[in-house]
C-alpha cells in the first residue's frame, strides 16, 4: 500500500520518542496498533460484505435468464426457492401397508 523503507519507518521512530517521550511512547504505540487492528477489520468486513452482495446480483441476473417451471423466466429469489406448484415437490413414500391418498382402507 504504501512504501514505508526502514530507514523512513526509523525516521518515524525517532521523532515518535522524541515527541512522546519513553514513558508515552509504548502506550501510544500499543493504540495505534489497536486503531490499525480495527481498521483493517472493518475493511475485511466491508469488503466481504461488497464482494457477497456482487455474487448476488450475479446470481439473479443468470438465474433471470433461466426460464422456471411455469415457463417464465424467474425474476425472483421466492420463484428459485419455492416450488411453483404441490406437484413439483419432493414425493414422500407411503407407509408400508398404507395407500399413498392416505386412507387406511385396505
Amino acid at each position: 500500500m504504501f512504501d514505508i523503507g526502514f530507514w523512513e519507518l526509523c525516521l518515524v521512530g525517532v521523532v515518535a520518542l522524541i515527541v512522546l517521550g519513553p514513558e508515552k511512547l509504548p502506550r501510544a504505540a500499543r493504540t495505534a496498533g489497536l486503531w490499525l487492528a480495527k481498521a483493517r477489520r472493518t475493511l475485511a468486513t466491508v469488503k466481504e460484505e461488497v464482494n457477497r452482495e456482487l455474487e448476488l446480483e450475479d446470481l439473479k441476473d443468470i438465474s433471470a435468464s433461466y426460464p422456471s417451471k411455469t415457463g417464465r423466466a424467474a425474476n425472483t429469489p421466492q420463484d428459485l426457492a419455492a416450488p411453483s406448484s404441490p406437484a413439483s415437490a419432493p414425493r414422500v413414500l407411503a407407509e408400508p401397508g398404507r395407500q399413498e391418498n392416505g386412507d387406511n382402507a385396505p
